[in-house]
């Protein structure tokens, strides 16, 4: 009787609380990858020439957000740079890249060595230690490209934070490569609207 009665009052509830629709798509974000300063190679890099990468939300939910079709591209537009950003330190941390720099161990700071302990290598170098730190090469955005492929309402109730953690896939090519050589899915938290 009583979970009956608890049925009844949360459909009430339900009925009377603001509905919100959330729109899920498929986002796509290319571009070109330079490296970081300390590994260039070459005075300038081009677009064509050099590493590519694609993050893409493909898989259930796809990418969320409260922002219709016709505004998402402002929408996007916003994440761009954080979205962008996660992708370089996911690719970093885990391994997609070769680059690193030579640090005297006294200069890396003792919390940030610790931290990202998994970053870092320690090697003897002439009775020297140093610490190989990996660096974070530079990703340019080409283009994306996102369609929505469905929506649904939620309640107010049950949408208690405006936030969604959506799974993300990166993927880095070598120029003229078709099949990526890194693959790595990530969750990425962002706003819905």
């Amino acid at each position: 009787m009583i979970e009956a009665f608890k049925r009844v009052k949360d459909f009430i509830v339900d009925f009377f609380s603001k509905k919100y629709t959330i729109y899920c798509y498929v986002l796509t974000i290319n571009g070109w990858i330079e490296p970081p300063d300390e590994n260039k190679r070459k005075v300038s890099y081009y677009a064509d020439t050099t590493l590519q990468f694609e993050i893409s939300f493909e898989d259930f939910p796809f990418f969320r957000a409260m922002v219709a079709e016709d505004n998402m591209k402002t929408f996007i537009r916003s994440l761009l740079k954080d979205l962008v950003e996660s992708a370089e330190y996911v690719c970093t941390v885990n391994k997609a890249f070769t680059y690193y720099t030579q640090l005297p161990k006294g200069q890396v700071p003792i919390v940030e060595f610790i931290r990202d302990l998994t970053k870092y290598e320690i090697l003897k170098v002439e009775d020297t230690y140093f610490v190989k730190a990996s660096t974070k090469p530079i990703f340019h955005v080409r283009s994306f490209s996102y369609k929505m492929v469905e929506k649904f309402t939620v309640s107010e109730r049950t949408l208690k934070e405006f936030e969604a953690i959506d799974t993300a896939t990166i993927r880095i090519f070598r120029p003229g490569d078709i099949e990526p050589y890194f693959e790595f899915k990530f969750e990425y938290l962002h706003k819905l609207m």
